[in-house]
């Protein structure tokens, strides 16, 4: 995550049992370029992990805080993660996870590039269909082929 300095339009943080804030940041503070990234440290404590857990989710759940960007919604992403919930995680959990986000992005950008051009065939098959009824009517002289056909289309929706 990047920094995001800039003013704190407003800070709520949570409180209740078992939950401690621990932030240099109030409404109207300005955060600066040189800051260190993190403006505020949330814990949570229960009697079990599951109760401590089920803490910071209520206690993300009702930060508030406007006017620079947080990371509040990874961390409740975290908190979900299978492998977050049951334990099993250790210092590469972080990383392998992100990398595994950022995977389907690459996915999806190979079948839209492959929709766009699926898209152009069908817009230059409709545009030849259109030609070559429209040669057909003008006889012979339009010519018979369908790559014509599909030039003079093409050339016809570049000047309209």
């Amino acid at each position: 995550f990047r920094p995001s300095p800039g003013p704190v339009v407003q800070i709520r943080p949570p409180a209740g049992p078992g939950v401690r804030d621990d932030s240099g940041v109030y409404s109207g503070s300005v955060v600066p370029v040189e800051y260190d990234p993190m403006i505020s440290k949330l814990i949570t404590w229960g009697e079990t992990r599951d109760e401590a857990l089920a803490r910071m989710r209520r206690a993300l759940n009702a930060y508030v805080i406007n006017g620079v960007e947080t990371n509040l919604e990874f961390h409740l992403q975290v908190l979900d993660h299978p492998d977050f919930v049951d334990g099993s995680y250790d210092t590469q959990f972080v990383p392998r996870w992100m990398e595994s986000r950022e995977k389907p992005q690459q996915k999806y950008g190979e079948l839209a590039e492959l929709a766009a051009v699926l898209a152009v065939h069908r817009r230059d098959e409709a545009l030849a269909e259109r030609a070559a009824i429209s040669g057909s009517k003008q006889g012979a002289s339009a010519g018979g082929s369908r790559w014509k056909a599909l030039g003079r289309a093409r050339q016809l929706g570049r000047q309209l």
